[in-house]
């Protein structure tokens, strides 16, 4: 699938079974609430670390930081599809 931000122009691919943990630790991370700065600036990092570990995976070429959002969604957007017509697949014409 293509995705384009701004002047670029990205592929970006399924995620690969040998990372679905990961997006499911990620996902964790976000819903986790810190008790402190210093619990905030780890989870932040950890939360940056599996997103370029994601997109390094599944997004040509390495895009900017600032792209990093839009990217995740469109991967999980894309792995969701095609885990969907998998389970799911379309009926015959």
């Amino acid at each position: 699938m293509k995705v384009k931000i701004g002047n670029n122009e990205y592929t970006v691919t399924p995620l690969p079974p040998r990372l679905a943990p990961h997006n499911a630790f990620y996902s964790e991370l976000l819903q986790r609430k810190p008790s402190s700065v210093q619990e905030a600036e780890e989870i932040g990092a950890s939360i940056k670390e599996l997103t370029e570990l994601v997109l390094k995976a599944t997004v040509t070429p390495t895009p900017p930081e600032e792209h990093y959002t839009q990217l995740y969604n469109a991967v999980t957007e894309l792995t969701n599809k095609v885990l969907s017509q998998s389970f799911f697949p379309a009926a015959p014409k």
